[in-house]
């Protein structure tokens, strides 16, 4: 089975304390799961607590940025499907937050991530474009995710990265989140990836680039091959 986006679900932007997040559609045993979290702040940001199984995704997470008097912290959580049940709860202390889950299907079970996912962030300074550090991926056909966030206007109007290393598809613009996934049918460098964002006066934006490897076919075992050659004239 290749490796393939699926469905995704996500919160809306606002104040609570702790964060639940609908499952999204179709999880079956040994999909994916990819989270991505924000908190927000006056002051520092709380660290979030991930639902049980979820492992913290490989990089330089968490991404930690100040600006304008608020503090912003964006992270990222995975697990494996395993007789899933009801949606996912992430604890936190008292804060603006907001909560986007992947479904991703045919990933490697044991090192979905290759290489290590990049991570760009900038703080209080003036941008009007995001851009994401690439990456070169290690083996065929990887499902590249971008995932970004800007803390500025709510237009959710933004546009993937042009190019065809790989090619986005949006998945996903709403206030403050932005989701985009794309295929590299070859082992290959993507090259960073810049777009516009909608990041106001000192407004923290970041950015990742995920390469999501696909599950590897099993080798045929050598005395099956023994005995199909069994008979055979050369």
């Amino acid at each position: 089975m290749p490796v393939a986006f699926q469905t995704i679900s996500n919160t809306t932007y606002a104040s609570r304390t702790d964060t639940t997040i609908t499952a999204p559609t179709g999880i079956v045993n040994g999909d994916l799961l990819l989270m991505f979290f924000i908190t927000l702040a006056g002051t520092e940001a709380p660290d979030p607590t991930a639902p049980a199984g979820f492992a913290v995704t490989p990089g330089a997470w968490p991404a930690d940025v100040s600006a304008g008097g608020f503090n912003l912290e964006f992270r990222s959580f995975y697990k494996f499907a395993s007789s899933e049940s009801g949606d996912y709860l992430v604890t936190h202390a008292t804060a603006s937050s907001q909560g986007v889950l992947l479904r991703i299907s045919g990933a490697h079970a044991t090192a979905p991530f290759s290489p290590t996912p990049t991570l760009n962030a900038n703080s209080g300074v003036v941008a009007e474009d995001t851009t994401a550090t690439g990456l070169t991926t290690s083996v065929a056909d990887c499902l590249i995710v971008l995932a970004a966030f800007d803390w500025g206007d709510t237009a959710n109007n933004l546009v993937p990265p042009t190019g065809s290393t790989p090619t986005f598809t949006e998945r996903l613009d709403v206030a403050i989140s932005f989701i985009a996934t794309g295929m590299m049918v070859t082992a290959a460098a993507t090259g960073d990836k810049t777009f516009a964002n909608n990041s106001l006066l000192v407004s923290p934006w970041g950015a990742s680039l995920l390469a999501i490897a696909p599950a590897t076919g099993s080798p045929v075992p050598l005395a099956y091959t023994q005995k199909r050659m069994v008979g055979r004239a050369y």
